[in-house]
């Protein structure tokens, strides 16, 4: 039974539990595997820190999905102290900061080779790719991706740099956005032997919730262009961060599945994910939580300043609307003293 057709609802059966799957027989089994929340820091570290092809299978099922161009992936030191000139004095730490290794081969169709915006990796032997995952989107984050590429850049000026933002809002079925792209362009940087020019950093904002609404209703999703359209393997992987939309928790701070092994997937790295999301170890276990409950708090002071914003947006409206009909009070007023001079 295949993992993109489990619909996360799960009911008990007398002794056992069954497992709504989408046109295929459903899964029942005596037990449930618990899976923590992937877009939890914690748990997210873990599974893109734990192998080097889980990320790399990532990446390709995203970016290049019919290339698959990143054949090799090196983790870089995700901590990079601050005291750069120029930019800023505090250190900064990334969520999975990695160098990828690109195949030189081109399967691009050439007419997509001029007008893609992400043309600038085509030729590129290797690019540093900087994976965040952010929860809930807010103004402040252009400016926090843009201090992160200046970082990145300053670090490793001869490569060309991606960072792929991963946006999740919990509980929004229904997003506007697929998400936007920040360019950061013309950046010189000087050392006593040569001047380098920095140009096409690109940041990619991805709306995890646009492409699952997308991916639910059976439409095509793609990332970087029209032409590099998801296949089953790169839905596994949305399907795999939006699993708090979808999924059924029948444990607090966990999701249920069937037992793994029940489950078919196309991509092993998608199964291999979740493996590593079976908290049974009792350390990791506590980290996990602690995240979880700092992840609500975050929600619930986002929730707050949004409902202070909206009812700060009303008066400020309320005040707009006094002002004007004060403006119009007094120009009337002023229009009668007006005639009252000239009569006299």
């Amino acid at each position: 039974m295949s993992f993109i057709n489990y619909t996360g609802k799960v009911e008990p059966k007398g002794k056992k539990y069954l497992f709504r799957i989408n046109g295929e027989p459903n899964i029942t089994s005596y037990y449930f595997v618990n899976i923590a929340n992937p877009t939890i820091d914690n748990a997210f570290k873990k599974v893109f820190y734990t192998e080097n092809e889980i990320t790399r299978s990532f990446l390709n099922s995203i970016l290049f999905p019919n290339s698959n161009k990143i054949i090799k992936v090196e983790f870089l030191p995700s901590e990079m102290p601050g005291n750069y000139s120029y930019y800023s004095t505090g250190s900064i730490r990334f969520d999975c900061l990695c160098k990828c290794k690109l195949t030189g081969k081109k399967r691009y169709p050439k007419k997509y080779e001029l007008d893609d915006v992400f043309g600038l990796y085509l030729d590129e032997k290797e690019i540093i790719i900087d994976i965040e995952m952010q929860i809930c989107s807010n103004p402040d984050l252009e400016a926090t991706y843009f201090k992160y590429v200046k970082y990145l850049s300053k670090a490793y000026c001869k490569n060309k740099i991606l960072l792929l933002a991963l946006i999740y809002t919990p509980k929004v079925e229904n997003p506007r956005a697929k998400g936007n792209i920040i360019y950061y362009q013309q950046e010189i940087y000087k050392n006593p032997i040569e001047i380098i020019k920095k140009e096409d950093c690109i940041i990619y904002q991805l709306n995890l919730n646009y492409c699952y609404k997308k991916i639910k209703e059976g439409e095509d999703v793609y990332i970087l262009n029209k032409n590099q359209i998801l296949d089953e393997q790169g839905i596994e992987w949305i399907k795999f961060f939006t699993i708090p939309l979808w999924c059924k928790s029948l444990t607090e701070q966990y999701f249920a599945f069937p037992p793994l092994d029940e489950l078919s997937f196309e991509n092993d790295n998608v199964c291999n994910a979740l493996k590593i999301l079976v908290f049974q170890d009792s350390a990791r276990s506590i980290s996990y939580e602690l995240d979880y409950v700092a992840q609500n708090d975050l929600l619930e002071k986002i929730n707050n300043y949004e409902s202070i914003k909206e009812e700060l947006d009303v008066v400020k409206k309320k005040y707009e609307n006094l002002k004007k009909s004060l403006h119009k009070r007094n120009s009337s007023s002023s229009r009668k003293k007006k005639r009252i001079i000239n009569f006299y």
